[in-house]
Order: structure tokens, then sequence, then C-alpha cells
């Protein structure tokens, strides 16, 4: 059962894929559930974009299959993201531009992560790859700091252009 001041908290909500939905509650959370592919969105980003001032935290539940293209591109004051295990790929500009967003671990079973992915997350420290990942696309990590060194994957078979330029 779920408490009515439960409930109340949740101030946007709506779907994301065949199988998903999203709530964004009153503090800045931003949970994506249910299973299967995220939809990919334009660059003005997904179903949450009229608020994605206010989000400060993605938790993406296990079930999840993918994350997709633009989803939370301009999400400004996101601080936080949960990935869970099972999802595969990181789409094109999928956290584009979350300029407060300071590390990422993206888990195993991720095997591509898109075109621009973390293009512009200025205050990221931390980059944590998995050893599935198989492909980095063009400019994923563009103008970010980030740390001094990232202990690429065995498998990694392609990285794309300015990849890791800041």
């Amino acid at each position: 059962t779920v408490s009515t001041e439960a409930v109340m908290d949740i101030v946007k909500s709506g779907t994301c894929g065949e199988n998903l939905t999203w709530t964004l509650d009153s503090q800045g959370v931003l949970t994506i559930s249910g299973t299967g592919k995220m939809e990919d969105y334009t660059s003005n980003g997904g179903p949450w974009y009229s608020s994605s001032d206010s989000i400060k935290s993605v938790v993406i539940k296990k079930g999840v299959t993918t994350i997709g293209k633009h989803a939370f591109i301009y999400c400004a004051s996101l601080e936080n993201i949960t990935i869970p295990e099972g999802v595969t790929s990181i789409g094109r500009s999928a956290f584009e531009s979350c300029t407060r967003l300071k590390e990422i671990t993206i888990p195993e079973g991720v095997t591509s992560i898109g075109t621009c992915a973390f293009y512009y997350c200025i205050e990221m420290k931390e980059i944590a790859l998995p050893q599935s990942l198989l492909s980095i696309g063009d400019q994923a990590f563009y103008n970010v700091p980030g740390p001094s060194s990232i202990d690429l994957p065995e498998g990694l078979t392609t990285i794309g252009y300015y990849a890791f330029t800041s």
C-alpha cells in the first residue's frame, strides 16, 4: 500500500516508453520505472523537460534497458544519477549539459555510450566505465574535465572523435 503522503509528494508523472513510467517528486527526484526501452527524444528532452531546472536526482529502476536520446539534456540542476544493471545503452546527448553532475558510475552490461552523452558536464570529476563497454561515441565526454586518467575496458572497440576532449 502507498501512503497518502507519498502520493501527494508526486508533482508530475507520465510515460517514457511502452512499459515505462516516470514520476517527479517535490524534492526534485525523477524516478523511471517499469520494463524495457526508454523512448528517444528530440533536442528538447524528455517529457519532464518543462521541469528540468528542478530535477536534482534521477533514479532509474531495475528493468529499464536503455536510456533514450536527449532524455535528460539541459537538466542543469541534476547532481546524481542511479543507473541499474540491465541498462545496455546510453543514448546520444542523454545527459548533455547537466552542468552540476559530479560523477557517473556506468554499470556492467552497458555496451554503448552515444555521441555527446555527457557533453559539457563540466563538474564531472569521476567516470567509471564498465568492462562490458564496446563503444564510446564522438564527443561523449567532451568538455568534461574529469579525472586525470580513465581505465578503458579491454573489449572496447570504438572510441569516437574527441570522446574525452576538455
